[in-house]
């Protein structure tokens, strides 16, 4: 008798663990290939500017799929550089513009990133902007 029942509860303990695994495999399954994206370019090089001339460019990001983007943060590598981003979602075949403004305070070469944080993509995105601050 005890092994009835010590058989029957292996069998349901197996079975919960077997079906809790099936459907995270499934809700995974059904956001894949439904949030898109594409951008118009990553990376935008300013050349030469002139100092305490700000700077301000846009990055276009468009919807290529078939679920809203949601774009939940654009951070600035530096406090020399300001990050405006959309903070409605972003419907498909929508485009968005990340607003990027550099301050142009320091003389010489500069390499400044925005990292963008958004529903699309588990891994962070990467903005460049670069070029040269002369007198």
């Amino acid at each position: 008798m005890k092994n009835r029942v010590l058989l029957v509860v292996s069998f349901l303990l197996v079975s919960v663990i077997a079906f809790a695994q099936t459907s995270d495999k499934k809700a995974d399954l059904t956001l894949e290939g439904k949030v898109a994206y594409k951008w118009k370019s990553q990376t935008i090089d300013f050349g030469e500017i002139k100092q305490n001339v700000p700077k301000m460019v846009e990055f276009e990001i468009t919807n290529t799929g078939a679920a809203p983007i949601i774009i939940n943060n654009a951070i600035a590598s530096c406090g020399c550089t300001n990050v405006d981003f959309p903070k409605e979602p972003l419907k498909p075949g929508q485009t968005a513009k990340i607003k990027t403004t550099y301050n142009a305070a320091a003389i010489g070469s500069f390499n400044k990133r925005v990292t963008v944080y958004m529903n699309a993509t588990p891994e962070p995105q990467v903005l460049e902007i670069k070029g040269v601050v002369k007198q």
